[in-house]
């Protein structure tokens, strides 16, 4: 606390005026650092293409891993996250509600129309940002922020991935057409 108080340029006593305890203030600093990564559901909707869909979910993540203090943040958090649950607690709440719901909410037309098969990303949608996490590994275990290359890198991955798993297959094709598309592939 002295530490913080020196870097605020305040003294003990002051800072305790503006926060009653660690835990606000630990709240301040997530509430201030931590990127409010926001999905635009109308944008969602107006997507055209599963892709489009997809990119316009994961890319504020993205964004948001961009900024070194975000990052620098979320390492604390996790740090700091046996001491603080009940923070970490309700950013993970938030995390869950906001964007898992809005991302199940944008795919119900596409379910609906049988544009996206039955996968277990539907099933379990946290899995849907699982891979955007593997840069803030990086920093949490090594220390680097992930450089730009490297961001678009995972991204990319991420985007060809979630369309693998949720675009449905294409129409039935005739067992004749298979057997002849088979035959013309070993001429």
């Amino acid at each position: 606390m002295d530490d913080i108080a020196a870097g605020a340029g305040l003294s003990k006593g002051g800072l305790y005026a503006h926060f009653p305890g660690k835990e606000q203030i630990f709240q301040a600093l997530l509430d201030r650092s931590l990127p409010d990564i926001v999905v635009d559901e109308q944008a969602m909707a107006a997507c055209t293409s599963i892709r489009e869909l997809v990119e316009t979910l994961v890319d504020p993540f993205y964004e948001a891993m961009k900024d070194p203090t975000a990052l620098v943040t979320l390492r604390l958090l996790v740090a700091e996250s046996a001491r603080a649950s009940a923070l970490v607690s309700r950013w993970r709440a938030r995390l869950h509600g906001d964007h898992f719901g809005a991302f199940r909410r944008a795919l119900e037309p596409w379910i609906a129309r049988g544009a996206i098969r039955e996968s277990v990303v539907l099933e379990e949608s946290w899995l849907v940002f699982t891979p955007a996490l593997q840069p803030v590994a990086v920093l949490l275990f090594f220390g680097a922020s992930p450089g730009a290359e490297e961001l678009q890198r995972v991204r990319g991955a991420h985007v060809r991935m979630l369309c693998e798993l949720l675009e449905a297959p294409a129409a039935p094709t005739s067992v004749l057409s298979i057997a002849t598309r088979r035959a013309d592939d070993h001429r």
